[in-house]
């Protein structure tokens, strides 16, 4: 069973070790091993109960846009590859164009949509039927 320390806990049990009490004492008196101690020690040494909490609330914060990250990466792929499959030239230029009134510059446009930037500057030529 994982016991589940608060910050103040941990900040006490370093600051007693430094203090001087023997580490096997603090640990058994916490009910954890000496190596959990040296664990605390390696990683919030030197700090407050205040710098413990802001250090795992950004350590939360961090792992949410790790994964936010990875869902818009998923999300862009698959519009990539919807793109490529789906659309005329004619249509991916258009989504070219929009995309740079929006400003995103052609390079990245292109690169989005996956055409050549020498592709949106093709005009078609229109024939003229004789009759």
């Amino acid at each position: 069973m994982k016991k589940k320390f608060t910050e103040s806990q941990i900040v006490s049990a370093i600051k007693r070790q430094e203090a001087g009490m023997k580490t096997s004492e603090i640990a058994r008196e916490l009910g954890v091993s000496s190596t959990t101690i040296n664990n605390w020690k390696s990683k919030y040494s030197g700090m407050e109960v205040s710098d413990i909490k802001r250090m795992k609330q950004l350590e939360a914060e961090n792992a949410e846009l790790k994964k936010m990250y990875a869902e818009m990466s998923i999300e862009n792929r698959a519009i990539k590859q919807f793109l490529k499959k789906v659309l005329t030239p004619e249509e991916k230029r258009e989504i070219v164009g929009s995309l740079n009134e929006e400003g995103l510059s052609i390079r990245k446009a292109c690169q989005f949509v996956g055409i050549a930037r020498s592709t949106t500057q093709y005009k078609r030529k229109t024939r003229m039927i004789k009759i």
